[in-house]
């Protein structure tokens, strides 16, 4: 048999019995229980100054509690002296929520904004306008502002505003695309740009280079040509002396006195010839110096930062004079509608062409005569030279490109053609490259 511990609390058959909590009874309540209306205070009061006054009123409209003086200031201002104000023996033991979606007030989080000041045109709750619009007389509860709020002019105003704000916004991420793109663009010309300018030093330089090098190879040949003239002369003094020499020791070994004077004399006359000879070889063989001397100038140019070029900030906002020449009548003789020039290219200095309503014009811009007329589809849109003798023009509706030749004397040939996934408009020409533009939908097109 399993034996079990007791206490004399758990003695069987005896009454159990409940431990009294320490100041309490089983009926007693903490202060925040109490919902009598001493323990409801004044909202105004407490949210302004902090202060716990108990409410003596409840204003219907605000949803707030008020006490005794702030309930006497209610009736007497005029935004809020129409308010339904209940009395003490009427005043909720809970105040009513407010609606989740009701403006709070920033200086006053508890409060809601339900007042507009026409005076200060601010807004505000009853806070608000007890501490700062005392002295406000244009003092409206928010009901009776906004009875008519999305028919006024105001917020049509407003509306408008926002509208083009937004409008421009857009355009603005757009430039911003735009200039991200044109930074990296800019970039890549300047680095070119660079490029060229370092390749055109080069072949300067080495073209410089390769003069120099001519100078002093001419130099070197002139020179060479006259010491190999000097060592042939050289070679043939030598020989000349040695026989004369080898000759009149012969005759003076032999002892033939008359042979001896003989050949004596002849080496004596020949003499002043070989000495003559041997000067000018002396004179021949006198080779000047020679060598490169740098420039200095240029040196010290090299050396400067803007030697070659420099990064310089472009100027967008140059305006140049534009005056008034002449005007072209574009319209000929077999034309029966309204001119509508949609584009025009310049091919020489007094040769344009123009695209209206079907046709190519080639104008002599210095007479001011249609010199040839071709028919293309319609309709033509834009023209851009391709080469010294070629130009190529979109053609909107027949979603094309076609290519013509022009002679020296305007007229225009037939070459080419090809076709494009839109209807393209505009068309330009750069580097070998065409851009075209296109509508419905808007795009840009770069062809190589």
């Amino acid at each position: 048999m399993s034996q079990r511990s007791t206490t004399p609390d758990s003695v069987p058959g005896r009454k159990k019995t409940k431990k009294k909590g320490r100041g309490k009874t089983p009926h007693s309540k903490t202060e925040s229980d109490k919902l009598d209306t001493g323990n409801i205070f004044c909202n105004p009061c407490k949210n302004v100054s902090g202060n716990h006054i108990s409410a003596e009123k409840f204003c219907v409209n605000c949803s707030e509690y008020l006490c005794k003086s702030c309930s006497d200031y209610h009736t007497k201002l005029a935004a809020t002296r129409e308010h339904v104000l209940q009395d003490k023996e009427s005043v909720p033991k809970d105040k009513p929520k407010v609606k989740e979606r009701a403006e709070k007030c920033h200086s006053h989080p508890d409060n809601v904004i339900d007042y507009y000041c026409r005076s200060c045109d601010l807004t505000g709750c009853q806070a608000c306008i007890t501490l700062d619009h005392k002295t406000c007389t244009k003092v409206d509860y928010m009901s009776s502002t906004i009875t008519e709020l999305k028919d006024s002019k105001a917020y049509r105003e407003l509306s408008t505003k926002l509208k083009l704000l937004t409008t421009e916004l857009n355009f603005t991420g757009e430039a911003l695309k735009c200039n991200e793109n044109k930074t990296e663009f800019l970039k890549e010309t300047a680095r070119t740009a660079i490029k060229k300018q370092k390749d055109e030093v080069s072949k300067i330089l080495n073209d410089w280079e390769h003069e120099i090098l001519e100078v002093i190879e001419k130099m070197d040949k002139d020179k060479k040509t006259k010491l190999k003239s000097a060592s042939a002369q050289h070679s043939n003094l030598i020989s000349e002396v040695k026989s004369l020499t080898s000759d009149l020791e012969e005759k003076e070994q032999r002892g033939n006195l008359l042979e001896f004077f003989i050949t004596m004399k002849r080496d004596h006359n020949l003499l002043p010839k070989l000495l003559h000879d041997f000067q000018v070889l002396q004179k021949e063989n006198k080779i000047p110096n020679y060598g490169f001397a740098p420039s200095m100038q240029l040196c010290e140019k090299l050396k400067k930062a803007d030697a070659i070029g420099s990064v310089t900030q472009l100027s967008a906002g140059q305006k140049r004079q534009l005056t008034f020449s002449k005007a072209i009548n574009v319209k000929s003789e077999q034309d029966w509608y309204s001119n509508w020039v949609s584009s025009v290219c310049v091919i020489s200095e007094n040769i344009l062409v123009t695209a209206d309503q079907g046709f190519l014009k080639v104008i002599n811009s210095t007479t001011g005569k249609i010199i040839f007329i071709v028919t293309v589809p319609k309709q033509p849109a834009g023209i851009t030279k391709t080469a010294d003798k070629e130009i190529a023009v979109t053609i909107n509706q027949q979603k094309k490109v076609m290519f013509f030749s022009i002679a020296e004397n305007g007229a225009l040939s037939f070459e080419r053609e090809f076709e494009v996934d839109g209807e393209c408009r505009g068309i330009a020409h750069t580097s070998g490259k065409l851009i075209l533009t296109f509508e419905n939908p808007g795009k840009l097109k770069l062809l190589i």
